[in-house]
This record gives structure tokens, sequence and C-alpha cells, in this order.
């Protein structure tokens, strides 16, 4: 059996469109009689000449004319149905006009007094302030003058003069220090002076040589006669690196050089393996 879905219930209970609220008529238009104005809910504007208010607060027209909107007392605003040839002015609120031009007399007097009164009081105030100011000006004298100048001169000189020479500190205290950092150069060099060559001894280059030097083995003599225990505690105290140095034959070797042997000293040198023994 076939069926059919009924309609929707959005007509259900309504035989008329729906109300639309606000105004339909501006200022300076054409009503006819009955002419909806305004359709509102409550009296937000009301009724002036030739309109009427309906059961639900909507504004109509009762004559052929035109729309005016007016400001009455307590700021509420008025709807106006007023003839073609009538003025406004006078049909809609003559006693208002009126009003407004008795007041405005008085205002525009009161305006000008008030504005005129601050200027004068203001006048009265400024007379004796500005003859207080201009009065010490008028008592400045040339001594007056004079002093000043010399006040401001020792406040802008400078009580001490920088340009004097001062003892540079820097230098006082860098100076024993450079002297200290000198000394063993200078004590190098003095020994190295009445030196020997001690790099001709196999197994000592030149760092070795200077830190003999330092520990007061200069000549080949001195390295002769010194024990061995002596030389490698000066190469245990340089660092590891010069620790691993084997001093046993320096001593002959430097015994040979002071001696003058050098051709024996060259045919031992060729038999040794860096200073040691092969």
């Amino acid at each position: 059996m076939a069926h059919k879905k009924g309609e929707g219930s959005t007509q259900n209970g309504r035989d008329s469109n729906s109300k639309r609220l606000g105004v339909k008529l501006y200022g300076g238009q054409t009503a006819k009689a009955g002419n909806i104005i305004i359709r509102q809910r409550g009296t937000k504007f009301h009724p002036g000449q030739n309109t009427y208010l309906g059961k639900d607060f909507t504004l109509h027209a009762s004559i052929l004319g035109k729309i005016v909107y007016t400001k009455g007392r307590g700021g509420k605003t008025f709807v106006h149905v007023l003839p073609f040839d009538a003025p406004v002015a006078e049909t809609v609120a003559p006693a208002a006009v009126a009003k407004a031009a008795k007041k405005a007399a008085p205002a525009k007097a009161t305006t000008s007094a008030t504005a005129a009164a601050p200027k004068a009081a203001a006048a009265a105030k400024a007379a004796p302030v500005v003859e207080a100011v201009a009065a010490p000006a008028a008592v400045a004298t040339p001594a007056v003058v004079e002093a000043a100048a010399v006040s401001s001169a020792e406040m802008a000189a400078p009580s001490v003069s920088f340009d004097e020479p001062t003892m540079d500190f820097d230098a006082a205290f860098d100076e024993p220090a450079a002297e200290e950092a000198a000394a063993p150069a200078a004590k190098a060099s003095k020994k190295a002076s009445g030196a020997d060559d001690l790099k001709k001894i196999e197994g000592i280059g030149p760092k070795i040589a200077e830190l003999l030097i330092e520990g007061g083995i200069v000549t080949f003599a001195d390295l002769a006669a010194a024990p061995v225990e002596r030389v490698q505690e000066i190469l245990d105290a340089a660092g590891s690196r010069y620790r691993v140095h084997n001093p046993a034959t320096w001593g002959q070797q430097a015994q040979m050089a002071a001696d003058g042997k050098w051709d024996e000293l060259k045919a031992w040198q060729d038999e040794l393996n860096g200073g040691k023994p092969e």
C-alpha cells in the first residue's frame, strides 16, 4: 500500500505574514491618511500632530502630508504629519521656538561675562608677578656681575692640574716583574759568554744545554765533574720530555772534550746511540 508523507508543520496555525518592526516613512517623505509611519513595541516614538497610535503601538498618519520628526520635553521623539503649505516652525512648535529664543539671549550675555571675568582676574594676578620678576634685573650692578663672573670662573677651573707629570703606577709595578723575568736570561747569557758548546756532547741538544747552564753546568769541565745523579735531577725537574734521556756517558765525553781529545771523542760518538752505549 502506497503512503504519502504529510506536509510539515511550518504553516500550521498561521494564516498571515509576520509583521516587521521599524521605521516605514522617514522625515520629509509623503504620507497618506492611514499609512503606517512606524511599527514599534512600546512608545519609543510618540504621536504628534495629525498622527495617532494604534493598539500595538503602531503610528499612523491621519491626513495627507509630509513626515516631520521633532524632539520634545524629556528627550522624547514626536512624529508629525504636516500639510504641504504649513511652515514647520509655526505649525509644530511655536512655543518651543519662542522659549528657545528667550533662553538664548541671557545665556549669551552670561557666557560673555563669565569668559571676561577669568581674563580680568588673570591679568590682575599676572601684574605683580611680572613686577616681582623684573625687579631683580634692575638691581644688578657691575660689581655683582663681576663677582658672578669670578665665581663662574672658579667653578669652571679645575682645582688640580692633570697636565702635570704623574707617576706611572703600571710601569712601577711592571719593572720588578720585568727585572725578575730578565734575571735568568741575563744569568744564562753571562754564563754562556764563557761557556763551552755543550751540544758537542752526544745526546745533548739546544734545550738540554740551556737546562744544564741554568743548573750551573757551563763548561765541559763542569759537566765532567758533575755526578750523573745531579745531571739526572736537572732533567727530571724539566719534565717527562727530558726525563727519558740517559746522561751516563755525558761526563766521560765532556772530559775528553775538555782534554782536547776530539778525534777520540768523535770515534767514540760514532759507536754511541743518542749518547747511550750500543
